[in-house]
């Protein structure tokens, strides 16, 4: 995903492949391309940093099929969130929506094997979502990325993945040696 962002960032143009919901009904891959198109640099470099924190903490989790299925779950509810129950959201660009259905699903999946790391992530990410949910300030990071923060995706995004979470998974996912000082994997 940080490869294909990256190439997007280098050879796309972000008016061309944003979500805006005037054009998605004449140019339907924005609901694709909008996820892996970012501000800046520096609006990738936060969502590689997140990405690589969830595969370090859970990449073991599921099998790489039942990672992709997440990803495209996790972008299609946000899109379909976005549509139906935020139409004031009009253009949205970046990654951090589907990492977070990512984080649900894996921490969901996670905390049925072992109940305590899983749980423990899961209660992280519910804290944050609600957080950014009932602050006003919740776009603080709008500064270095140069935009603001849509917090609506970050929440469609997690119960997509939660709801991906719930398939049923056949066979476990890759697995890391664990990072130093982890407990629970």
């Amino acid at each position: 995903m940080i490869a294909i962002s990256l190439l997007l960032a280098a050879f796309g143009s972000l008016e061309a492949l944003s979500y805006e919901r005037g054009l998605l009904l004449h140019e339907p891959w924005r609901l694709a391309t909008a996820h892996l198109t970012h501000l800046g640099m520096a609006h990738l470099a936060m969502n590689a940093v997140g990405l690589m924190l969830i595969w370090m903490l859970l990449g073991d989790a599921m099998p790489v099929g039942r990672w992709l299925l997440t990803v495209v779950l996790s972008a299609a509810g946000i899109n379909l969130g976005l549509w139906l129950l935020s139409p004031d959201i009009t253009w949205y660009v970046g990654l951090s929506g589907v990492l977070h259905g990512m984080w649900a699903a894996a921490a969901w999946t996670r905390a049925r094997a072992r109940p305590w790391s899983g749980y423990v992530l899961l209660s992280v990410l519910i804290l944050k979502l609600a957080v950014e949910q009932c602050s006003p300030g919740a776009g603080a990071t709008a500064m270095p990325m140069g935009g603001e923060v849509v917090i609506e995706a970050h929440l469609y995004g997690a119960l997509a993945g939660l709801l991906a979470g719930l398939f049923p998974s056949k066979g476990k996912g890759p697995r890391w040696p664990d990072p130093p000082g982890v407990i629970g994997r």
